[in-house]
């Protein structure tokens, strides 16, 4: 049984050693002192990431901004946070797994809200979660998302609880 547990221990570095692992963030709703800063940190963090070591918060980002660096992002091991922001598109194409060790206000994995002007001109209209169907998991924690009553984003999300 030892071995079998060095093996696995073994396996997971050789895993980790192979993906581009990077830090994650633990400021919520916080923002930093502009909105350009905040995009280059967002950028700079996540930018050819494969596994986010703790929270993906992804806030308060304006409209014109290119966010396809986020594609390269396969798994979180804490929650997912997307808010206030204007951007009309979110590139998470290839996250599978969140593995919820770290929930937002203690119960949600996956949190989506407030991502649009008062106005109703700019706002999330694609979620672009291709993998948030059978290939991808949620280990641990609820999902919140709240969209406006006249949001032209249709949701359906599919969730199959995993096997592990």
């Amino acid at each position: 049984l030892q071995t079998l547990d060095s093996l696995s221990l073994l396996s997971l570095h050789f895993f980790l050693s192979l993906c581009l692992v990077c830090p994650g963030t633990e400021n919520k709703l916080s923002t930093l002192s502009d909105l350009d800063q905040q995009y280059r940190t967002l950028k700079k963090l996540y930018e050819n990431c494969e596994v986010v070591m703790g929270n993906l918060e992804i806030t308060s980002i304006d409209r014109n901004r290119n966010l396809s660096f986020l594609k390269s992002i396969r798994e979180v091991t804490g929650y997912v946070l997307v808010a206030l922001n204007q951007f009309d598109h979110l590139p998470l194409e290839n996250l599978r797994i969140i593995r919820g060790t770290k929930l937002y206000e203690g119960r949600y994995a996956l949190a989506i809200f407030l991502n649009y002007r008062r106005d109703g001109y700019y706002g999330l209209r694609q979620l672009g979660l291709r993998s948030l169907t059978v290939k991808m998991f949620i280990l641990r924690g609820r999902i919140y998302l709240c969209l406006t009553a006249g949001s032209p984003l249709p949701v359906r999300l599919t969730l199959l609880k995993s096997p592990v």
